[in-house]
């Protein structure tokens, strides 16, 4: 399972270009969500209301970011996806998006 910043990591770096992040949290059978999948999310929940600035209403920057591992070459497999293949982020990985007159740089991992 993923790391919970993690997470919130992929999503900047999605969001960087576009996309989108979509989450699946699987449910028990009477529909509940366990204790485990509960404190994933609300870390996340957390992690976006001290985020949510520069998440919300943004959109991609001129430059996506900077990172030595966007500069790696990750072939594509199966259905094209590469999730857990690239190296962990570093502080020196940098997503940026910008809302109104304002720029935001996320830093991907604590320096």
């Amino acid at each position: 399972m993923k790391k919970n910043r993690l997470l919130c990591a992929m999503g900047e770096g999605i969001q960087a270009i576009y996309g989108n992040l979509l989450l699946s949290v699987p449910l028990r059978g009477n529909g509940s969500i366990d204790e485990k999948e509960e404190a994933i999310l609300k870390d996340i929940a957390s992690w976006m209301a001290v985020n949510r600035e520069g998440v919300y209403g943004t959109r991609p920057w001129e430059v996506f970011g900077e990172s030595p591992a966007a500069e790696a070459v990750i072939p594509l497999k199966g259905q094209g996806f590469n999730e857990g293949k690239h190296q962990p982020y570093t502080a020196q990985d940098i997503r940026f998006v910008k809302k109104d007159v304002f720029l935001y740089s996320h830093v991907m991992a604590w320096p």
